[in-house]
């Protein structure tokens, strides 16, 4: 079986279970037993027993959980804490409500393009009919009719022909980018798709930021500093441009600047958003106000897809209805110019 990291879902069921079972005060050990018996997932049972194995060698869980594939670096890190701290129940409630979150920003992600994605392809399979089966039965008809097409009514003709023909080719073009969209949104490295698309750039800023400020409220909430907590960002942030700002806001605390400098400074969080934190960190607040900027930002989320699916749906409709009207008043102008001189 491929070593695969556990899934965001995965990982949510996995942190429900422990937290429950250790605030149940039963050890590591049985956790990972119940687990492993109870589950009908073949990929959290072999990552159980992998566990299992290497439990009473290394002595600790987040030490078996090093060099494991099924965990990301992030969960691995929140084990270490709240091992270290005594408050490993409460780390791993934390993170399932974390990977819960994940899950429910991909199923977003999801949900936000899959009905576009549907519309799109009706729009290429109408203009794909129109091309291949249509247009030739016209040419067919004109053909029969014995009449030559000459001057404007030609001419027509040929523009109706090369629309239709492009039009197809761009509706493919998108379809494909489309499908590259959602192949690239699921991988873990590199920029995704998302993040270029000038109709879905917010959406995806969005998301990557009620990521990274809920994952930063764990961190503080667990004890560490904020220039600590940055440095364990690396595998919850996927966007270039906003892990530079990660990176220059660890520099500026390096050279001895506060949190609060080193974001106004790189713009990390901007606007009502930056307000509140700098707030929240003036008065000794900073965990509450990150898990607050964090929920805004999901709704954050909602709103942009609402109103990305608002936009996205209209648009596609009404494009498909100027398509196939040209094409269709290029074929049939011509037609009734051929009709009504015959008649």
């Amino acid at each position: 079986m491929t070593h695969s990291t556990l899934r965001s879902e995965e990982m949510f069921d996995f942190c429900t279970q422990m937290s429950m079972i250790l605030a149940g005060g039963m050890s590591i050990e049985e956790g990972l037993e119940i687990i492993s018996e109870d589950t009908a997932n073949p990929h959290m049972k072999e990552a159980c027993s992998k566990l299992l194995e290497k439990l009473p060698q290394c002595g600790s869980f987040h030490s078996a959980l090093k060099g494991e594939p099924y965990f990301d670096t992030y969960a691995k890190k929140m084990v270490e804490i709240g091992e270290i701290s005594g408050h490993l129940d409460s780390v791993m409630k934390e993170l399932a409500l974390y990977y819960e979150r994940n899950s429910d920003l991909k199923q977003s992600l999801k949900e936000a393009l899959t009905y576009p994605s549907i519309l799109l392809l009706m729009m290429w399979a109408v203009v794909g009919i129109i091309v291949w089966k249509v247009l030739p039965i016209f040419e067919k008809v004109l053909m029969n009719m014995g009449v030559p097409l000459q001057g404007s009514a030609a001419s027509m003709m040929r523009f109706g022909q090369v629309f239709a023909l492009v039009s197809f080719i761009v509706l493919t073009i998108l379809l494909l980018s489309v499908v590259v969209m959602a192949l690239s949104s699921r991988k873990a490295s590199g920029t995704p798709l998302l993040s270029r698309l000038f109709i879905t750039r917010r959406l995806y800023h969005n998301m990557v930021m009620a990521k990274i400020t809920y994952a930063l409220s764990l961190f503080i909430t667990s004890g560490y500093e904020m220039e600590e907590a940055l440095t364990y960002l690396q595998d919850v942030v996927d966007d270039a441009a906003t892990q530079h700002k990660i990176d220059a806001c660890q520099t500026g605390m390096q050279e001895g600047k506060s949190f609060v400098q080193c974001l106004q400074e790189t713009a990390l969080y901007q606007g009502v958003y930056a307000s509140m934190i700098i707030t929240g960190f003036h008065s000794g607040k900073s965990d509450e106000v990150m898990q607050k900027v964090s929920s805004l930002y999901e709704k954050d989320v909602d709103t942009s897809i609402s109103t990305f699916l608002n936009t996205i749906e209209p648009v596609i409709v009404i494009l498909l209805s100027v398509i196939v009207g040209i094409i269709l008043l290029s074929v049939m102008l011509p037609l009734m110019s051929i009709m009504s001189s015959l008649g």
